[in-house]
C-alpha cells in the first residue's frame, strides 16, 4: 500500500482498550487521552478508573448493549430495536466512532 501502519488505541477517546492498525496517507493529529473510564459509560456507575477490554461480537454478560454502544462511542440506543444477539454483533464489529472521526476531520477537503 506504500504506507506504514499507524497504531492507535481507542482508549484515547473511549473507555475501551482497542488497539488497531490503520493504513492511511492522511496525516492526523494523535489525540490526547481523554481519560474516559468505565465509570462514565456504565448504566449503574461504579468507582472505576479502569478501561474495558476489547469488545467482541459475543455478549459477555459484563456489559449491556447500551454500555457497549458507549464503549464504541456510538449514540445511545442506536441499535435499539434489533435483537440483543444482533446488537452485540453490530457493535462488536463497529469502529470506535470518535477515533474514526479524527481521520475524517483531517481529510483534505476540496471545493
Amino acid at each position: 500500500m506504500g504506507v506504514n501502519p499507524l497504531e492507535l488505541d481507542s482508549s484515547l477517546v473511549s473507555a475501551q482498550k482497542r488497539p488497531r492498525l490503520y493504513w492511511t496517507n492522511i496525516s492526523i493529529q494523535i489525540p490526547q487521552d481523554r481519560q474516559i473510564h468505565q465509570n462514565s459509560i456504565l448504566e449503574k456507575p461504579v468507582q472505576s478508573l479502569m478501561k474495558s477490554p476489547i469488545l467482541t461480537t459475543k455478549p459477555t454478560g459484563t456489559y449491556t448493549p447500551l454500555e457497549c454502544e458507549r464503549l464504541q462511542t456510538l449514540p445511545d440506543n442506536i441499535t435499539e430495536g434489533v435483537p440483543n444477539r444482533e446488537r452485540y454483533k453490530l457493535i462488536g464489529n463497529a469502529w470506535t466512532v470518535d477515533l474514526i472521526t479524527i481521520f475524517f476531520e483531517a481529510y483534505p477537503r476540496t471545493n
